[in-house]
């Protein structure tokens, strides 16, 4: 067996770390390839459908407006929250 792969290593590792184990965000990091593949497989599939200005309007459409939203939340939040 390859030193630091064995069963006990491992679970000492997970023992030390206890708190990057149970961190969502460094969890979801896991998924970050397929995220990337994911986002570039819609961009292909929407260029092969309509050309570059799909593209663009898919751009649009899957980063901007949900920032757009998300900053609008945080600002209403925040300027008409509880004072």
């Amino acid at each position: 067996m390859v030193k630091g792969f064995g069963q006990d290593e491992l679970e000492a590792k997970k023992k030390r770390g206890r708190g990057l184990y149970e961190d969502p965000f460094l969890n979801l990091l896991q998924f970050l390839p397929f995220i990337w593949v994911s986002l570039l497989l819609i961009f292909f599939g929407l260029y092969l459908w309509g050309g570059s200005s799909a593209v663009v309007y898919g751009i649009i459409g899957l980063i901007i407006l949900p920032s757009l939203d998300m900053f609008f939340v945080n600002s209403v939040g925040h300027g008409h929250g509880p004072k």
